[in-house]
């Protein structure tokens, strides 16, 4: 806290909002769960959004709120003293709490659950990783892999990325050939590698042996699990195979010794945590903002860029202006469903080589 608002000081007032009136309160409040279990999530947010203002002379002023163990109350508390917009909240039951009630000022939150019919003045931004799964099996798939085989952790996380990858590689005339579940932990992945990949092991020539076979693997994993998993492949005889992994193998902190083992894997993410850009290729707010606050670097890139993200768009909501579309965005070029949910329609991918992603050019293949 003492980190962000030591930025925040050097910040300039904020402006008036166009045809509002600054007497009568006009901020953008931030709301998030300071103070809990997600303190430091909430905090590398909120390094994003006062990163970014200070980049804007005429952007709004900030006001941060807890959410609290009432919602709502910290809401409608924000409400009261003047917001003119809200952004946040974080958590998936607030952001239903919120939806399930008339919203007096535009709010952007910051997850992505079931929308309420009907909600108005509401929008959602978010690291959805459907988003990841549709930008990684679109690169699948224009390659010509459409038969895929999976091996996923056997965990919450693990299945409903399962479920994610699956629907997005049917909505793109693939499919999941094979999935085999896995406990995290585990360092022995050549029966399940056998088991899925049993013709193009039994042939000498692996096109005619992927006729009917997987062609690709997509491996649901974090990043001490991937390392098992890769140096396997070759050990069973699968060479040069096609392996798509998630973000979450990554920390967005380049290792080449920790990662060594993972050549060859692809992973699609937001340009800031590959190459700390906007998507478009600029450098972005949070570029500046590290050049007088090194201790941003240290703050998680994706959380960071979320925030930069949300402050870009709740301005837009500040100046009473259309929230469709962030081609600019560092989590992604951003643009908005029928039903007010931000998609990051495009994100960048990376292979592994010598133990660090190298963003490949949007329509290479594997």
């Amino acid at each position: 806290m003492a980190e962000r608002d030591g930025l925040l000081a050097q910040v300039p007032a904020g402006a008036a909002a166009p045809g509002q009136s600054v007497a009568g309160g006009d901020f953008v409040a931030v709301l998030l769960p300071y103070g809990d279990e997600l303190e430091a999530a909430a905090q590398a947010i909120t390094a994003g959004l006062v990163a970014a203002r200070l980049g804007d002379p005429s952007g709004p002023s900030l006001r941060f709120y807890s959410s609290g163990d009432d919602v709502v109350a910290s809401y409608r508390r924000a409400v009261a003293d003047g917001a003119a917009v809200v952004i946040g909240p974080l958590q998936k039951a607030e952001v239903r709490a919120l939806a399930a009630m008339p919203l007096a000022r535009p709010t952007l939150a910051l997850n992505n659950p079931a929308r309420t019919a009907g909600q108005i003045n509401l929008y959602r931004l978010s690291l959805d990783p459907a988003d990841e799964a549709a930008a990684g099996t679109r690169w699948l798939t224009a390659a010509g892999y459409r038969r895929v085989a999976m091996l996923y952790v056997d965990d919450p996380w693990g299945r409903r990325l399962r479920t994610l990858y699956r629907q997005a590689l049917e909505a793109q005339g693939g499919q999941l050939v094979g999935a085999v579940p896995f406990d995290a932990g585990d360092t022995d992945f050549a029966p399940a590698l056998r088991s899925l990949f049993a013709d193009r092991l039994a042939s000498a020539d692996p096109v005619i042996a992927t006729g009917s076979g997987p062609q690709a693997l997509i491996v649901i994993a974090a990043g001490a699990d991937a390392r098992q998993i890769m140096p396997q492949l070759e050990y069973v005889g699968l060479f040069d195979l096609p392996v798509l992994g998630t973000s979450r193998l990554w920390n967005g902190n380049p290792n080449r010794a920790a990662d060594a083992d993972l050549g060859n894997l692809v992973f699609c993410d937001s340009p800031w945590a590959l190459e700390s850009r906007t998507d478009a290729g600029s450098p972005g707010p949070l570029a500046a903002a590290t050049r007088v606050w090194p201790l941003l670097e240290r703050s998680p890139p994706r959380l960071a860029a979320l925030g930069a993200d949300a402050y870009a768009l709740g301005r837009l909501l500040w100046q009473g202006r259309s929230v469709d579309a962030l081609p600019d965005g560092l989590t992604g070029a951003l643009a908005m469903d029928v039903d007010g949910t931000l998609r990051r329609q495009v994100l960048d991918c990376a292979r592994f080589s010598g133990g660090v992603p190298v963003v490949m050019t949007r329509g290479s293949f594997p």
